[in-house]
Order: C-alpha cells, then structure tokens, then sequence
C-alpha cells in the first residue's frame, strides 16, 4: 500500500512538471485575445495548429534529453520510483548541502560560470566573447559558444562528472563548478542551441533533474551560443533579495581586468548594470615586442571600457608582461607529470599593490606584487591552494626560478625601451676622462672629471620610462615577512634567485647583480675626493655605486644583498689602495683621513678592526706607511693647538737626531675628531706635548748631549720644545740650564 500510494504521489508529481507548458500555452492564449483587442484577427484553427506544432518542436530535444535523464535516475513512476524514493531523497539533500557551501561568498559563481565560458568551443569568425547582465530580477549569462552538446548538458546533469580534462587544455575538470548556481537562484535555466532547460532545487532530485521550458522570446531554432538565467527570489537560503543584489552587484563591480590574462578561449568580458545604467567592457590583446623574441614572454594588453549615463565614455589600457617557465617530471598528477608557471608582472603600476595567485581564475592573495598562475590543485571551493597536495608542493620548488625567468624577462624589455639612442648614454665627454692610477694623488688631481662631479654628475642618464620599470620592478621583489601561509618558505630561495640577476642600475651604466652594488651613502655624495677615490676602487673590485634615480627600499636592499659602504667595505677599499701607494706622495691623504674618520662612526667587528689594524694607512712624519700593529706616535699636539705645521718641520728636519714614527703633520691637520677616536679605539699611542717634551727633547738639550748637536738642530730642538709647551693645553716647564 505504501509504495502504491507513494507511485501516485510521484504520478502527481510528473504531471506537475509539465506546468511550464500549460503556462506557455495560457500566455499564448492571452496574446492571442489581446490581438483581438488591438483589432487584428483571432489566429485560424490551422496557424493554432501550426503553433503549436512549431512549440512541440522547438521543445522536442529539450523533452527528449529530460525524459533521457529522469529515466537514468529512475524518477519515473512506472519505473518503481518509490522504491528509490529514500535514495532520491539522499541524493538531493547531499546536492544542497554541495551547492550551499561550495562557497562562501554567493557571488563567486560569477567566476564559476567564466571558467565555464572560457572551457567552451567557439566558431572561428568570433571574438570569444561572456556578456553578463544584472537587473533587479534575474543575472544573465550570455556567451557566443557554439552551444552545448548532449554530453555536456548530462554534466550539469551530474556530480563530480565532467566532460573536461586537465590534460586537454580546460580550467574545470571537477564537474560540481555549476551547482555553485544554486547559491543565488533556486530555479537556474539554461538555453543553448535546441535545448532549454530549468533546474528546481524545490523538485525531488531538482539539482540534477531539469524541467523543459519554453525557449526565450526571438531564440532562432539553430541559435548558437549559451545563456544562462538566474532569477533572484526573496529569501532563498534565508537571504533577500536585496542582499543577493547588493552581493551580485559589488562582485561584478570589483572585477578586474587582469581576469582575462591566463584564459585560454575568451577574449572579451561585457558586464551591465541595468540598475545604474552603466556597462564595463574587458577585452584582451596580445602586444609583440621585438626583444622578447625567442622567449616565452609577451605583452598582453587588457582595454577596459566604462559607460555611464551622462558621463564620456573612458577607455583605459592595462599592459602586463607575461613569463611562461616550463617545468618538468613532476609527481604525478592524473598522468601528467609538466606543466607551466606564468607570472604576470603590472608594467604601469607605479606602487603594485598585492595580486591574487591564479588557478587560471583568481584564488586569494599571498602577498605577491605580481601574478603567479600555475594548474594548482585547489579544493572545491576554489578559494585557496591545497597545501597537501605533492604537486603543488613541487610547483612552489619550482617558483624561484620561474620568478628569476620573469624578471629577467621583464629586464629583456625594459632595456629595449630606448630606440633612438643609447640606454646609457656618459653624462661626461669622454676627451675629459682620465685614468685615476695616472694621477700623483686625488688631493692633487682636480681637473680629472671624477674629482670634479658628484653621484648625479657623474651617473649615466636614463630615461623616464626606463627608471619608472625599473623602480615599479625592485618594488614588486618578495620580502621576508611578506609572502603568507603556503608560500612563506619560498622567501629566502627567491631572494637568492634573484640575487643572481643583472637586477640594479648603476651610476657608471648598465645593470650589475644586487651583490655587485653599493648605496651611496648620503655623507659622501658631496665630498668630490672621497667619492671619486671609493668609484676608482669600487670599480676595481667589480662593484659600483646604485644610480641615484634607483628607488631602493632598505628591505629591498637588504633581501637582494645590495652592499652598504660599510667598515667592511671601506675597509677592502682602503687595503686595495694601500698596495698602490708607495709613501705618503701616493696617499691622498685628506680622503684617507675622511674615510677612517668614517670606520669610527661605522660597526665593526673584532675581524673588522684586526684587518684595519693590518693596512699601512698611517703616513709618519719623513713619508713612510705605517700599520697601526707596528707601534708608532700618533700624535704629539694636542687636539686644539695650531701649530702642527711647525711641530712637522721640527721633527722631519730632527729625523736623525730623533729617530722616532709619528705621524704626518699634514695627515693630522685633515683628521677629523672621529679619526682621532678611531685612532684611540686602534690603541694608537697618543702624547701629551709636555710629556714629549720631557721624555725626548730635554734629554738633548743637557750640556753633555747639546756639546754635539750642531746649531741647526739645537734651534731645532728648541723651537720643537716652545712649540708644543706654549699651547693652550701646556704649561711651558722651566728650562734646565744650559
């Protein structure tokens, strides 16, 4: 009795599924009397005939694929319906629960039925095109495919059952993308071709098992192409109407062009608003560039078109450079073990903000200042990459070297800029250029073009757009902290990749690897003698200084390893330069002095301070080098007496009588107080000029030392002793008799 009873609730049920028929049919009638009303006359019995057999007919393949899939599913009474009716039951409510948390945002089917548009076939004479309009009662999809096949239909007929593969070339290959539909509309209708089709999520087995219905008003019989229509009802899944709307609404609002970059088939994205009376049109081209010929770069060009009542319309262009990295004998996935990374780098963006990673269609952002798109293996929802998977595991070892291919791409193209002269081009004559080993001393060499120019002055000139990518380039380099959740770890790999490119600017021309650079320091940008002796030996050693119009961050620098003119490297400059010189004539004594003036105010370390300590830096008195490890007076004059020009002379023209190391009075007159600190930190020996007085030319005066001395050196003697004693930090002793 209870399965008699349950195949007559079902026989109810088919019966009430031809509805939609009587309704065409009553809406037919209703035209037919208000042409009464309008004074045309009644259609004839035969064109009632001929009308009805032309709806037959145009509902013919929609009847036959229905009655097709209810009878794969057994929702048919006489096929024992009611014996499955439990099953049915379980089936729709595991299909609702799918489709209600396939996603968390109602909206995100938009980009469900884009993958679907962009997975279609199209006729050869159009432009790939998805068309998407929005009013207050339905969001409609229109897209100029060739239509849909009875195969691809019995998909949306299914779960977890497609027609696509990953293998062939299709974004989706899940098969439960489309009941993402039910989020916003219980009854979805679908026409394409011959076929119109509505699903009723109220219906037993509703998600799966459509209804046929009338095609769409003006829908020619051989009509390509697919439309879906999804009306907007009041509290479906709880939810009014208005906040689906409003949902719908700002989701299409907030799409951007960069959608179309790694689609395969569409080209061309037409999104209205009926409410506001504006429409946005995305449409992709791919730009050739000359200097990304032979690589698997190009420029892919998104125009976007805005019209708005009452306002001009505004075109404006999105360029972007895409890489392609190939990527072999992977783990495995569904047979495939290559596959392709592509990362799209914003050209015009002068501060990139963060980009979403793609799976073809965007996921969510992970810090990336550029678009990172590869076949990730993502959950059902789309919304994120499935750190458990081994293939993505393996893509992200990959990443480093897809992202150095980039930038190295991104280089090929900025370099190219420049058509009509050199990228470089010397901001100095090269009749004034000279070579700095020829000089006698940069104290000295005041007309070499080096001595005469600061950083900007002696920089090489680029043009706007070549330093505007360039700086829009450092500027999307991944930081340490910035990458999040599954790509964190690849931080530290990318900066090492990057390291290795030919990445920076300099101010001598051209581009040198991160490691090869040195940030000027502000300090040392207007002092002419120092700045040309450290670009002589930077340049030596291979390095050279960051092009003043470089925009570097200090966390840019630190991650790409750029060099700071540190005590380190101000150390190896001064160690290359002491093996040139000679004697004190060969030191240019006012930069040394600058540059260890410098190391004080610089951190060092023991290593740092025991390889100065190394260096013949020291000029004495009588032209030697000395090392600070060797023991010598580093002074003899107090910090403020003036006379050290006079003390100098005394002790050169007394050399043989005090055969004593003290250092340069020319070098000290140029010292700088953090010199002299430097010099007490190096343990240099340091005398008071009393003391000195009384240690070494007293001694020599005593009557049986003086016997010997000629009257030079006695005059000497005596003028070295008032010097240092009539200062205002010493009191004169008094003279021991002669």
């Amino acid at each position: 009795e209870q399965q008699q009873q349950q195949q007559e609730a079902n026989t109810v049920e088919l019966k009430g599924r031809d509805e939609n028929s009587r309704e065409a049919h009553e809406a037919r009638e209703q035209a037919a009397q208000l042409s009464i009303l309008e004074g045309q006359d009644l259609p004839t019995a035969a064109e009632r005939a001929a009308a009805e057999a032309e709806r037959e007919q145009e509902m013919a393949a929609s009847v036959a694929f229905v009655q097709h899939v209810r009878t794969k599913y057994g929702v048919v009474a006489e096929q024992g319906a009611g014996i499955f009716s439990a099953l049915h039951g379980l089936v729709s409510q595991s299909v609702e629960r799918l489709a209600g948390e396939l996603y968390s945002a109602e909206a995100h089917l938009v980009l469900e039925l884009l993958q679907n548009a962009d997975d279609n076939a199209y006729p050869a004479d159009v432009t790939p095109t998805l068309a998407i309009t929005v009013d207050r009662h339905a969001l409609v999809f229109d897209n100029n495919e060739i239509g849909f096949s009875w195969d691809n239909l019995n998909a949306l007929c299914n779960v977890g059952k497609s027609t696509k593969t990953s293998a062939t070339g299709y974004i989706g290959c899940k098969g439960i993308g489309y009941k993402s539909v039910f989020k916003v509309t219980p009854k979805p209708e679908v026409h394409s071709g011959k076929y119109h089709l509505q699903f009723n999520s109220q219906d037993l087995m509703g998600y799966i098992v459509p209804n046929a219905i009338a095609p769409p008003p003006n829908w020619p019989q051989e009509r390509s192409g697919t439309r879906f229509v999804l009306p907007l009802q009041d509290f479906h899944r709880g939810e009014s109407r208005t906040h689906l709307l409003k949902d719908v609404r700002s989701r299409l609002h907030m799409m951007h062009p960069s959608l179309l970059l790694f689609l395969h088939r569409l080209r061309r994205l037409e999104i209205a608003d009926a409410l506001s009376q504006s429409k946005r049109i995305f449409e992709m081209t791919t730009r050739a560039v000359e200097a990304l010929d032979g690589t698997q770069a190009a420029i892919r060009v998104v125009r976007e078109q805005t019209q708005e009542p009452d306002q001009p319309v505004r075109d404006s262009d999105t360029e972007w450079l895409c890489s392609r990295f190939q990527i072999h004998d992977g783990p495995g996935r569904e047979g495939i073990t290559s596959t392709e990374i592509t990362l799209a780098f914003p050209l015009h963006a002068t501060h990139p903000a963060q980009c979403d990673v793609f799976a073809f269609l965007p996921l969510r952002s992970y810090g990336f200042r550029f678009i990172v798109q590869a076949d990730w293996v993502v959950p059902s929802s789309r919304e994120a990459v499935d750190a458990s998977s081994s293939w993505n595991q393996w893509i992200r070892e990959n990443l480093p070297a897809a992202i150095k291919q980039g930038f190295k791409d991104c280089l090929a193209y900025i370099q190219s800029l420049s058509s009509d002269e050199a990228f470089f081009q010397e901001a100095l004559p090269a009749e004034t250029e000279r070579n700095v080993d020829e000089e006698e001393g940069f104290s000295d060499a005041s007309d070499s073009s080096l001595a005469e120019s600061n950083l900007k002055q002696y920089s090489c000139s680029l043009s706007s757009p070549v330093i505007t990518l360039t700086n829009t380039l450092l500027s999307m380099v991944p930081l340490q902290g910035h990458l999040q959740d599954f790509f964190a770890p690849a931080t530290t790999s990318v900066a090492a990749a990057l390291s290795e490119l030919s990445l920076v600017p300099v101010a001598g021309g051209g581009f040198k690897p991160p490691p090869m650079a040195v940030l000027c320091p502000s300090w040392l940008a207007d002092d002419k003698d120092t700045f040309s002796f450290c670009v002589q030996h930077l340049q030596d050693m291979g390095l050279d200084f960051v092009h003043p119009r470089v925009s570097l961050m200090p966390e840019t620098a630190r991650t790409l390893r750029v060099k700071a003119l540190d005590a380190v490297l101000i150390t190896e400059l001064l160690a290359a330069a002491a093996h040139k010189w000679r004697s004190s004539e060969d030191m240019p004594l006012g930069v040394v002095a600058a540059l260890l003036g410098e190391l004080y105010s610089a951190q060092h370390t023991r290593e740092a301070l025991t390889k100065l300590s190394s260096i013949p830096l020291w000029p004495l008195e009588g032209g030697q080098l000395a090392a600070a490890r060797d023991g010598f007076i580093y002074d003899v004059c107090s910090p403020s007496s003036a006379p050290r020009a006079g003390v100098g002379r005394c002790l050169t023209a007394l050399g043989a009588l005090l055969p004593l190391r003290v250092i340069s009075s020319r070098f000290l007159e140029r010292a700088t107080p953090k010199a002299r600190a430097l010099a007490e930190r190096l343990k240099l020996t340091v005398k008071d000029p009393v003391a000195f007085v009384r240690q070494e030319v007293l001694p020599r005066l005593q009557p049986a030392a003086a016997a010997h001395l000629d009257n030079d050196s006695l005059v000497n003697l005596l003028v070295l002793a008032k010097l240092l004693c009539h200062t205002p930090a010493a009191t004169a002793p008094a003279p021991a008799p002669a």
